[in-house]
This record gives C-alpha cells, sequence and structure tokens, in this order.
C-alpha cells in the first residue's frame, strides 16, 4: 500500500476548456474520456447548484477509484492498493475522516483484483466514492502512439533529445514491432511504463552504430527503434523475473 499526497500548483489556473483539451489529448482510453467528461459535466452543474443555495450531491470532492494495471492515467491523495500490503484499520479511518472533512479529493488505484477484494470487506468506505474509472490496457497501435508522441517531446521532456524517428517508423510499423517483440503478459504489466526505456534503448543502439559515429546521423531508424524496443523489453523481463 502506498500514499501519496499530490498538490498542483499552476501560474494560471486552468479553465474547463483547458482541462478539456488535455483530456483530448490523452492517447486511447475511449471510455474513460467519456466518464471524465460526464464527471466534468457534474462539477459544472454541482457548482451552478450551490450557487443557487441548493444542496450539492454528490458532495465535492470528488472522490474516485482508478481501476487498471501499471501505466495506463486543492490537493489529491492517492492511494495505491497492493494485494500484498493491505492498509491497516488506523490508516483506513484516518483516511475516511480526510474523505469526510477536508478539501482533498482522495483517489484509490490499483488492479480489479485488489481493488474488488478490498471495497468488498469495506462497504463505508466503498460508499465514499463518487465514481469508479475502469483503465484498459493500452493496445500495441495505442502504445506505437504513445512512443511517437514521446519522441517527438522537445526540451526537458524529450527522451532522445537532438534526434528523431525515420519516417518509416509509422504507428503501423512500430504497433507490429510491439507486437511480435514483447510479451503480451509484459505488456499487460507495465503498460506504458515500458515505452521511456524502449526510446533511450534505441537512441543508444543508434549512437553505437558504425554510420551514426561517422555521418553524425540523428535519424532513429525503424531498425534502432525494433532493437532499442527488444532490449527495453529483456531489461524489464529480467527486473520482473519473467
Amino acid at each position: 500500500m502506498s500514499i501519496f499526497m499530490c498538490t498542483s500548483y499552476y501560474e494560471v489556473i486552468p479553465t474547463l476548456d483547458d482541462v478539456r483539451l488535455e483530456i483530448s489529448n490523452l492517447v486511447g482510453l475511449p471510455e474513460i474520456k467519456d466518464q471524465l467528461e460526464t464527471i466534468v459535466e457534474i462539477i459544472v452543474d454541482a457548482e451552478k447548484h450551490e450557487s443557487c443555495g441548493f444542496t450539492v450531491i454528490p458532495p465535492k470532492p470528488f472522490h474516485m477509484v482508478f481501476v487498471g494495471n501499471n501505466g495506463t492515467g486543492g490537493g489529491v491523495l492517492l492511494v495505491n492498493i497492493d494485494e500484498e500490503d493491505p492498509i491497516n484499520s488506523n490508516t483506513l479511518e484516518d483516511i475516511m475522516a480526510l474523505m469526510d472533512e477536508s478539501d482533498t479529493s482522495v483517489v484509490f488505484t490499483g488492479t480489479y483484483k485488489a481493488l474488488n477484494q478490498y471495497m468488498k470487506f469495506n462497504n463505508e468506505l466503498y460508499k465514499r466514492f463518487s465514481a469508479r474509472l475502469q483503465f484498459d490496457d493500452f493496445t500495441c497501435e495505442e502504445l506505437a502512439m504513445i512512443i511517437q508522441k514521446k519522441a517527438n517531446a522537445k526540451g526537458e521532456d524529450s527522451l532522445i533529445d537532438g534526434f528523431e524517428l525515420d519516417a518509416s517508423c509509422t504507428t503501423d510499423n512500430v504497433a507490429e514491432l510491439i507486437a511480435d517483440i514483447t510479451p503480451t503478459n509484459l505488456r499487460s504489466m507495465l503498460n506504458a511504463h515500458l515505452l521511456d526505456q524502449m526510446l533511450i534503448e534505441s537512441k543508444k543502439i543508434h549512437l553505437e552504430s558504425g554510420f551514426a559515429q561517422k555521418t553524425g546521423e540523428s535519424i532513429i531508424s525503424l531498425t534502432d527503434l525494433a532493437l532499442g524496443i527488444q532490449n527495453g523489453a529483456q531489461i524489464y523481463m529480467k527486473l520482473l523475473n519473467l
């Protein structure tokens, strides 16, 4: 079980349109986007009703349950449920008191099995949540789109700063590589968490190639990317004893 207090600071508070744009820019997750849009609409309606003096239902802040495997999404208290490391009763009471009495939104995250098992024995906690969002595993095509998005990032966010993917690294080609090279169970366990290491390995492969050393070429080929995907997958398989 892990508990994190997450607080965001903005020089300019994002508008509702900014929030909706951020949601729409997420790769995949169509059902999650629909659910988040519904939640936004509920919050907007609740604020309108509150301004008119009506009781707000559901109560604010919004407490949510995020169900899914790793690598799939005032303040936010993020509680990760682990089957092998449950929350003790005192901590649970503190969390429920926080949900009832403060302006902090509480989000419980974990796998379907871990969360269902935990909520089954903690009905009083479950009743306090306003929404349950199911994060499905990314498809190979969606993982390919995320790789392309990461590769195109500039500045501090760039994993391959100064380099770019070759035109042959299309979504279809990259998705095919991911499907052929990476085991299904590894993708399900880590999803997008796999991708950073794969891009870093691809850059290493390219830099170590004789052609790149001679020409200073800064284009990562589909072959470089294939080897990077392979090396990245092998690193995680060793770490996880798969």
